[in-house]
């Protein structure tokens, strides 16, 4: 079988990888190159697209052999590997030994061993699943990953639109839609401006969940708060009674602390959604160039 090794597909779109930028994604997708991919849920093999590549400099190498010593794939320690055994792709750093899936649908035991060679780490990004075959053994796109499942908290910043008073622009408005969260309620979406002259602003915040949470009523462009028997116009007023009124704007916010902490309003009819997809993995293995496929 033929052997392509992974740098040949940075030239075969004309990219010499030692001349990239470390770990910015080359978008390819206009080039229509495909890669031979596995679906696990209809079990069976597919062309996906290669959507971008990457250069990731030079790392310490570990690689794959069978019981007679042939080198079925080289990696970094992070590069992972499709392990039947276990059900999952596994690091090649987290395993020595691992029964592989290979294209043709057979499994097979191979080893595993960090090498004294240290070597160009070279990277693609493969649409969807994210899988593809590397010298006939299914490989996962893996670099992209680690923030996924060590970071404490996953969030996607949108920007929405622009703030603007008498003099021009002063801000933005953005959307955190958030992804993960092991320090609190997760899936929520949180709604924010952000002012070029002085960032975030905690008290304009905390106005729109006292009206949220109704702990202060809203009709219109009046405010009612209990135990106050005028309405104050305006959130500008607003905040200049918070702002006069220490005691009892803080219990307030005591209260607002309080209800983000629990399941309410704002957990009503949101959905778990998947993070978006990033660059993956390092590798440096071969390929064989019958699992490539181009409609130039």
């Amino acid at each position: 079988m033929a052997l392509m090794k992974m740098e040949d597909l940075f030239k075969k779109v004309n990219l010499n990888y030692q001349e990239l930028e470390i770990n910015k994604l080359y978008d390819i997708r206009d080039k229509k190159l495909k890669i031979k991919s596995y679906n696990h849920d209809k079990k069976e093999n597919e062309y996906k697209l290669v959507e971008g590549l990457f250069y990731k400099g030079k790392f310490p190498i570990w690689q794959i052999e069978l019981k007679d010593g042939s080198i079925l794939l080289r990696g970094n320690e992070n590069h992972k590997v499709f392990n039947t055994i276990k059900n999952e792709y596994n690091a090649l750093k987290d395993e020595q030994e691992v029964s592989l899936l290979f294209e043709n649908g057979e499994t097979q035991l191979a080893y595993i061993k960090q090498t004294s060679k240290i070597d160009h780490i070279v990277d693609l990004q493969v649409e969807g699943n994210q899988n593809y075959f590397g010298n006939g053994i299914l490989n996962h796109n893996t670099g992209g990953e680690a923030p996924k499942f060590y970071a404490s908290v996953v969030n996607r910043v949108t920007k929405q639109d622009v703030l603007k008073d008498a003099n021009g622009t002063i801000g933005i408005s953005i959307r955190v839609r958030n992804y993960k969260n092991k320090t609190g309620i997760p899936f929520r979406d949180a709604n924010m401006n952000l002012y070029y002259n002085g960032g975030f602003k905690p008290d304009e915040e905390y106005i729109d969940f006292l009206v949220l949470f109704e702990i202060i009523k809203q009709k219109g462009a009046y405010f009612y708060v209990d135990g106050v028997e005028k309405s104050i116009q305006g959130r500008a007023k607003l905040q200049d009674w918070l702002n006069d009124n220490v005691m009892a704007y803080n219990a307030m916010k005591h209260k607002v602390d309080e209800m983000l902490t629990k399941e309410g309003i704002l957990d009503e009819n949101k959905e778990e959604e998947e993070e978006p997809s990033a660059a993956r993995d390092y590798i440096t293995e071969e390929i064989p160039d019958d699992v490539l496929d181009s409609d130039d």
